[in-house]
């Protein structure tokens, strides 16, 4: 009862801040400039709940900001509204309602709420290998209400696949990977899925990832990739060097995609072309 009542003036004056802040910016920017509006708002607001409530709300999902994983740098970019922004403008341009997505790493889960609020529940699975990050994209599904399937395993394309793989979890949750980084903080042995099987059970139409520079190994050993019609990718150039990178897109170009968006060799949308 105690806490009940210690809640209830935080919530109050929280509401009441945030009907004033609404009022001011809905004068301050025209109604034809809705978007800007809203996001500027969202910003704006997130300056008001986090300090009270420990949780900041990012393209309409909450965040808990007190999660053992979170750390400064993605705090920050949640709360001026730039975390994963290109990212999330590309799957905004390129997702239809209609489409199956496989998503390779979640991290926090906030590609994959916007994934999941774009296609459904049935139309979206998500591998992440890091078992620290999983649990903490899980516990922000929970928080939102959202049942995203979402495994802990490493998709492998080609032969010979493992059982398992050494995978490093790193003390940033954006940078845990295959390969050996500093800031790896523990080794976890993640069990191996394969790719195109991956592909094939959800009927996939598109491919989003973001895996470290695992992207090279995946995408040099799969087959023609012939179900797929969008890949949206963080290549990572800086990780794997100039040379595997363009390699991995040119074979990737064999297989009859083409660069439909490109900013910096790093952040990459390759569509099906058309017969």
């Amino acid at each position: 009862m105690t806490s009940h009542n210690e809640s209830q003036p935080q919530d109050s004056r929280v509401q009441r801040r945030l009907r004033r802040l609404k009022n001011s910016i809905r004068k301050r920017i025209p109604w034809g400039h809705a978007k800007g509006r809203e996001s500027f708002l969202e910003t704006a607001r997130n300056k008001i709940i986090v300090p009270v409530t420990g949780r900041i709300r990012f393209h309409g999902n909450l965040f808990d900001l007190r999660h053992p994983r979170m750390i400064d740098g993605i705090q920050q970019a949640l709360e001026k509204g730039t975390y994963e922004w290109r990212e999330i403008a590309m799957i905004d341009r390129h997702v239809r309602q209609d489409d199956r997505v496989v998503e390779l790493g979640a991290c926090l889960g906030a590609t994959s709420m916007f994934l999941y609020d774009r296609v459904g529940k049935d139309g979206l699975v998500v591998f992440e290998a890091d078992p620290r990050n999983l649990e903490m994209a899980r516990h922000n599904f929970k928080l939102n209400r959202k049942n995203v399937h979402c495994e802990n395993a490493i998709l492998w394309s080609g032969p010979n696949r493992p059982d398992t793989v050494s995978f490093g979890s790193n003390e940033n949750p954006s940078s845990s990977s295959l390969l050996d980084r500093e800031g790896n903080e523990v080794t976890f042995e993640i069990q191996t899925k394969d790719f195109e099987t991956a592909l094939a059970e959800h009927q996939a139409t598109v491919i989003v990832l973001d895996i470290e520079g695992g992207e090279i190994d995946l995408f040099n050993n799969a087959g023609d990739l012939s179900g797929i019609r969008v890949i949206i990718m963080e290549a990572h150039e800086r990780v794997v060097g100039e040379e595997a990178n363009e390699a991995m897109l040119d074979g990737l170009k064999a297989r009859k995609f083409e660069i439909s968006e490109n900013l910096s060799n790093k952040y990459i949308v390759l569509t099906r072309a058309q017969p």
